[in-house]
């Protein structure tokens, strides 16, 4: 831990803990924030709720200004004894590139990275938490983003390969991993290329355990062949049986052009056994984590970073980050890379509807067949087909056919009114969020006064 002693510092003059308000005597061991400058004993560290972060030490009130970065090589380039030439370019940009991880809300990422991703390409993943549950919110919130990635992943889908096809995102192919058997939540992972790319299953690494999921596709280029994989990581299995069986994993794969992303549940801003072993297994195998900010965020709990990417390929990385879609109790995690770039052309097909099968139109449907079949009883079943067709033409048929570039699988049902009701609730949802912290600050500060 960091700490100085009081026999190296003369200009203190008495300097009093801010904790315990009592002086500091020479010779005892006290710690200084990083931040507000603060000085608080050693022994008294515990109490004043202060915590070191970044190897740096910083007292309660700055700690809560410090957002939880994951950076383990941000220590050697700082370190004095290193010269620059002597550590790995690597390590610089990849330090580089944790540094700059951020947080960004989809209109912040259309303004600041919507260019880079239309001229580059990228990965996206997101723990969606149920298929059932929050498919339709995805899409509609991916919807918002104006260039989209050529590559999607989703863990705890719940949903099996026979039922994949009822989860569609236009323009792209879905692969979905059979989930864990008799496990009704909790399990399942997908990836959504897009169509302009040719992808198959690399089955050779594809696999569902007791401790852990993953789905892995090979992309075929006219260069070299890009391996995308999702992971999930249940909690409920053996984290050190998972690092093994992720650890075969990584080394079966190519040396480079690959991206695995996932929900590993394991939270690299920890100081854990765990986190080490993590690091060692993935670093070890010649891959890097690009997400060093918190992904996972739930209420009165402490933020957690246990979503990933990791990647062997620093020379295209680009950027990374979180995408805040208020979906579920993760943040999507993306990265842009220079060669994951898709070409997409926008299609021309025009779509002619001849019917209208409306709901008005389907009880007008009814009744006249009824009405038709009671007044005047078919003689046999090719009489019967006739009534039927002419009843369909008169109740559904369009005088004028109508023209659309929209199909079937085009997400029809998505329009500008959703859109803008799914902004509003966000809104509204922020705004009583901010209404509780404030409800919570006001009843602390009445605890303390009446204290």
């Amino acid at each position: 831990s960091r700490w100085l002693s009081g026999m190296m510092i003369f200009s203190l003059n008495k300097e009093k803990c801010s904790c315990c308000l009592k002086s500091i005597s020479l010779g005892q061991k006290f710690f200084e924030c990083f931040k507000c400058n603060c000085i608080i004993h050693e022994k008294c560290f515990k109490a004043s709720k202060a915590d070191i972060i970044d190897s740096n030490f910083y007292c309660c009130p700055c700690k809560l200004t410090i957002k939880e970065r994951y950076n383990p090589f941000k220590i050697l380039l700082d370190d004095d004894d290193h010269e620059t030439g002597d550590l790995d370019p690597a390590l610089h940009k990849l330090s580089q590139l944790l540094d700059q991880c951020e947080l960004y809300s989809t209109d912040r990422f259309n303004n600041d990275l919507g260019d880079q991703l239309k001229n580059n390409g990228g990965t996206l993943f997101l723990n969606i938490d149920g298929n059932k549950s929050n498919f339709d919110l995805f899409v509609a919130k991916y919807d918002l983003l104006k260039f989209k990635f050529p590559i999607i992943a989703l863990a705890e889908t719940n949903i099996s390969p026979e039922e994949s096809s009822v989860y569609p995102i236009a323009g792209y192919k879905s692969f979905y991993q059979s989930t864990k058997s008799g496990k009704l939540k909790g399990s399942g992972v997908a990836i959504y290329v897009h169509e302009t790319l040719n992808a198959v299953i690399n089955g050779q690494v594809s696999s569902v355990t007791d401790n852990l999921e993953s789905l892995f596709v090979t992309i075929h280029n006219e260069s070299n062949p890009l391996n995308i994989g999702v992971i999930y990581r249940p909690p409920s299995g053996n984290a050190d049986l998972a690092l093994t069986e992720l650890n075969e994993i990584m080394l079966s794969l190519p040396k480079s052009g690959v991206h695995v992303m996932g929900d590993f549940n394991i939270n690299l801003l920890s100081k854990s056994s765990t986190v080490l072993e993590f690091e060692n297994n993935v670093l070890g195998t010649g891959f890097f984590p690009l997400i060093s900010i918190a992904t996972h965020e739930k209420p009165d709990c402490k933020p957690s970073c246990i979503d990933n990417i990791l990647s062997n390929d620093l020379e295209g990385t680009l950027s990374s980050g979180t995408l805040k879609l208020g979906i579920s109790h993760h943040h999507a995690v993306f990265h842009i890379n220079s060669k994951l770039a898709h070409q997409t052309k926008p299609s021309n097909n025009i779509n002619t509807q001849y019917y209208d099968y409306s709901n008005s139109n389907v009880e007008l449907f009814l009744s006249s067949v009824h009405e038709r079949l009671q007044s005047l009883p078919p003689k046999n079943f090719t009489s019967f087909c006739t009534i039927y067709n002419e009843e369909l033409d008169k109740a559904f048929k369009l005088d004028n056919p109508k023209h659309s570039k929209r199909t079937p699988i085009n997400n029809p049902w998505i329009t500008g009114g959703i859109i803008k009701s799914i902004s509003t609730k966000d809104d509204l949802y922020d705004s009583w969020k901010q209404a509780q912290k404030r409800k919570k600050y006001r009843l602390r500060l009445c605890v303390d006064t009446t204290a």
